[in-house]
């Protein structure tokens, strides 16, 4: 399991490096993500049933540009 703070550097690192410029909605949401406590203990469990944060929230940038 990831602890909170990883994963809010993995959603403030999602912000800046991948939505910056490209996607207002999902830069705004990944800042927001990354600052409540209880959304983040909620996403640390993610990876335990098989989901990669990251690799999702990439997915749908790439969805919401075509």
């Amino acid at each position: 399991m990831l602890t909170k703070e990883q994963v809010a550097n993995l959603f403030r690192d999602f912000s800046v490096n991948e939505c910056k410029g490209s996607s207002p909605l999902y830069e705004y949401l990944s800042i927001k993500i990354s600052e409540d406590e209880e959304v983040l203990t909620l996403a640390s469990y993610a990876r335990l049933f098989g989901q990669n944060i990251k690799k999702d929230w990439n997915y749908s940038i790439k969805q919401q540009r075509l």
